[in-house]
């Protein structure tokens, strides 16, 4: 507390002395020369300017889900919001327009749509229609015109968020982007990544036949007292979890202690090609086993046509976050490998992010954006989805396959085969059916579209039950538009006479009135071959804002046919106390007459030692209208839970839960989805970062990853545990011997398998280069006019890119050295820069060589420039 009081106090008194000292400009430099922070610079800005003046600051920019940039400008004012046009056509490398005074003439794609802005006239227009205009629609700032976020995206965009809490803008363009646009960015962007630094070194997971893996034990007691009941009965539970690598796959197994049954076995080949995973399963089914195969491509969440449920695979034992405008949501344990989400604040053509949290500590992100896609493709792109699974009790096997292939970026043809087990007159026999689908879709003129045509019919021709297989069959017509902020959707399905649905309209309207305020229209009219019809009629509202660190989310869904089905929400997350978070959660139900009420706190990681989640819930329609939980996981092994409720029942739980290396039992493992990495620290004679045959290892290399560290023994060896899979770790080395040194790249380790990753560190031995300038006799110099020559000789010398690692001069004896060089090829130029001579300069190529004989404390290579009235030589001495 005593530290944040004197932060405060030096944070006005320096806010005082730069406002009244200090201009503008000068302020600018120094946040780019990072002397004050993103945050200081806001506060000395604001006593600078005032608090009604426009700020402008650095914002990382994505375009059509790509990362462009990270420092695209951005101004302030309030709660609206001014972007940089002239960036923006040039990160796009839009070169396609004019600027004159204060009119810019802008051509957007194929189609070269016209957009003239008038900052003089006040007149914005696209294709000659002119677009309403708000007070203070622009900004000029450093010469640099700022457009309003909404005038910006009627023009340019589909879809825009401004983000001022991370600092984040996230646009979609609505014109059609030339691909020669996207491979000029995506080429510069390389280059932007790659100036002047080495590729990075990225030492990966290996499959293997076997690799003996981790034990998961949980044991658990648990005390459980029920309402009218007197005492307490006791029950325990008890279960072993299995993890390791399989013929080359990842394996999973379970066992239940107290039921002595083996739960679910699992052979997982996760990525195996083109993000396509491959799983076999052994499933219990009471007293049998059922086998199961399934290759898909998973895009991350599911929807059944009115709730969305995001679903994850995380390393087994985490914790994630699933966050919205920069706020936690939800948080769930992992279950199987793997978390999911359902919540009223998951909607569609949204962008979340999953934070995980791993047992060992490290954190990473993920993106999830609940678009629907309807499987479209790109060009040659190809897509699977097979499934087939057994049922003991039935003797059957259900098998499900789709294919979806891209003939062109905008048309997509798809295909499947369905067996179903069904059970008919006769027992259980097979529906075999055959699938089609028909995806194109395009952005034309700022619209963009999407048209899909989709059957399928079973062709068995048995009967079911006096229902003929010949009319089971079904059709489904769907066009989907998007318009700036507008979304509309229009489907047919029609039923063959085995169904007794005949024909279903659905139409759906979306329209985004504000970021993160949305109006939906739902309606569907149903006919049945009966000649009964049945409409539902729908009206949403959603509204979700930032307060300070506040997120509140309010929803509302009218049914318009029957008002006492009419739900409504309102949510409030706050996560401003460091690690915890707080949750409160209301929903009414029957048009407010059923009520439920959640509030949660919980953390992650608190103090590097508890996992602590509190909740207090209420609702009428559960018998236990109020509950109180509280669940604690102390250290990553201790855990304790307890479910009390108003009627007087209550549980409480004690127990282990504790993951076991079998290669090294003694180390501690907080993760099964963990990985080894062993170390091996070599001398890289020839520079090229492999172990070669002839190349020994070093030892006393310290080597870091995380907060783990370690010194390579004699053998240049050492071994990390407890490495978290599906994370890419920085590996930092640091070398303390004389003459060695490590290069410029960048070491790093991935692996999504439980495995072993051998890590090679390559060690470059320096060598300095000794030169020596010998003048020939012919220049008849003294001592004195030595000197002064050796003075006008200029050595530069250059890596095989040209660029100049030094430039140097000779002593007055004429020698020189040059250190810290590494084995490779190198430029090297010579050149006497004096008047009194005509000698031509000398420009060669010199590779240095190392060959180890023994461990000594430098390494020299030594040449000899020979210089004449006339010219200069080299001689090296190998």
């Amino acid at each position: 507390m005593k530290k944040k009081i004197l932060f405060l106090f030096l944070l006005g008194m320096f806010s005082k002395i730069f406002s009244a000292e200090y201009t503008l400009e000068e302020l600018d430099a120094l946040y780019n020369d990072k002397v004050i922070t993103q945050e200081e610079y806001s506060i000395l800005k604001k006593e600078i300017l005032g608090s009604n003046e426009l700020e402008s600051g650095y914002y990382n920019l994505k375009i059509n889900g790509k990362q462009v940039t990270n420092i695209y400008s951005v101004a302030t004012k309030g709660e609206r919001a001014y972007l940089n046009l002239e960036e923006f056509l040039t990160l796009l490398n839009l070169n396609n327009y004019e600027k004159k005074d204060s009119v810019y003439k802008i051509y957007l794609g194929n189609s070269l749509e016209e957009v003239v802005i008038d900052t003089k006239k006040n007149r914005v227009s696209k294709n000659g229609k002119n677009i309403p205009l708000k007070e203070n629609w622009y900004s000029m700032e450093k010469g640099n015109l700022y457009l309003e976020k909404d005038v910006f995206q009627e023009l340019f965009l589909s879809y825009c968020t401004v983000d001022n809490s991370t600092l984040q803008v996230s646009m979609y363009v609505n014109f059609a982007t030339p691909e020669e646009i996207s491979s000029i960015l995506d080429v510069t962007a390389d280059k932007l990544k790659n100036v002047d630094v080495q590729p990075d070194i990225v030492y990966r997971g290996k499959r293997s036949l076997f690799d003996l893996g981790y034990t998961r034990v949980q044991l658990g007691q648990s005390f459980v007292k029920n309402e009218h009941e007197k005492g307490y009965k006791s029950n325990w539970d008890g279960s072993l979890e299995y993890q390791g690598g399989l013929l080359y796959g990842e394996f999973f197994a379970g066992y239940d202690l107290k039921e002595k049954e083996l739960r679910d076995l699992k052979l997982e080949y996760e990525n195996i090609w083109n993000d396509h995973t491959f799983v076999i399963n052994n499933r219990g089914s009471g007293s049998k086993r059922e086998w199961g195969l399934a290759f898909y491509k998973d895009k991350g969440f599911t929807t059944d046509g009115s709730k969305i449920t995001i679903k994850e695979s995380v390393p087994i034992g985490s914790r994630a976050e699933l966050i919205y405008m920069g706020t936690p949501i939800a948080i769930e344990d992992e279950v199987n490998g793997s978390v999911e989400f359902t919540n009223d604040m998951i909607v569609g053509d949204r962008t979340y992010q999953l934070k995980i949290y791993t047992p060992d500590g490290k954190i990473t992100l993920k993106e999830i954006k609940t678009v629907e896609d309807y499987n479209r493709q790109n060009r040659h792109e190809i897509k699977y989805d097979f499934s087939i699974d057994e049922n003991k009790d039935k003797k059957r096997y259900a098998t499900k396959g789709n294919v979806f292939y891209g003939i062109t970026d905008n048309f997509t043809l798809g295909g499947g085969y369905t067996r179903d087990i069904v059970d008919t007159e006769n027992g259980y026999k097979y529906f075999d059916s055959n699938s089609l689908e028909v995806i194109y879709g395009e952005v034309y003129n700022g619209y963009s579209y999407t048209l899909r045509t989709a059957g399928e019919k079973t062709w068995n021709s048995f009967d079911e039950y006096s229902k003929k297989l010949d009319d089971r069959y079904k059709y489904e017509v769907m066009g989907d538009l998007r318009v700036g902020k507008y979304k509309y959707k229009l489907s047919q399905e029609n039923y063959g006479k085995y169904y007794d649905e005949k024909r279903r309209n659905n139409f759906e309207f979306q329209y985004d009135v504000f970021d993160n305020t949305r109006l939906t229209y739902d309606i569907e009219d149903m006919k049945r071959y009966d000649k009964t019809k049945e409409r539902s009629e729908k009206l949403g509202f959603s509204h979700d804002f930032t307060f300070k660190k506040v997120l509140l989310g309010s929803s509302a869904k009218f049914d318009l046919k029957d008002s006492n089905k009419n739900e409504y929400s309102v949510n409030a997350y706050y996560n401003g106390w460091q690690s915890m978070t707080a949750r409160l959660e209301n929903k009414w139900e029957n048009s407010g007459k059923d009520y439920e009420t959640t509030l949660n706190f919980y953390n992650n990681n608190f103090r590097g030692l508890f996992d602590v989640s509190v909740e207090l819930g209420y609702s009428n329609i559960r018998k236990e209208s109020v509950t109180f939980k509280v669940s604690l996981d102390i250290d990553n092994w201790l855990t304790f839970d307890s479910n009390i409720s108003k009627n007087g029942s209550k549980e409480f739980r004690v127990g282990v839960d504790r993951v076991i290396d079998l290669k090294n039992p003694k180390v501690r493992i907080d993760s099964m989805d963990v990985s080894r990495v062993n170390v091996i620290t070599f001398i890289d004679n020839n520079n090229n970062n492999i172990l070669d045959s002839d190349e020994i290892t070093i030892d006393g290399v310290e080597v870091t990853i995380g907060n783990q560290k370690l010194v390579t023994n004699k053998k240049g060896r050492g071994t990390f545990y407890n490495i978290s899979n599906g994370l890419l770790h920085d590996l930092k080395p640091k070398i303390k011997k004389p003459s060695f040194a490590l290069g410029d790249n960048k070491i790093k380790v991935l692996s999504n398998v439980s495995s072993t990753v051998d890590a090679y560190i390559p060690v470059k031995p320096m060598i300095n280069l000794h030169g020596v300038i010998e003048l020939d006799k012919i220049l008849k110099l003294n001592e004195q006019e030595k000197e002064d020559f050796y003075s006008e000789i200029l050595i530069e010398i250059k890596d095989e890119k040209g660029k100049t690692i030094e430039l140097v001069s000779p002593d007055n004896t004429g020698t020189f050295d040059v250190s810290g060089l590494f084995p490779d090829s190198y430029n090297i130029e010579v050149s006497y820069v004096g008047t009194k001579y005509n000698i031509e300069s000398l420009a060669k190529e010199m590779k240095l060589d190392y060959k180890y004989n023994e461990f000594v404390l430098g390494f020299e290579h030594k040449i000899t420039f020979n210089v004449t009235n006339q010219s200069i030589k080299l001689t090296e001495h190998i």
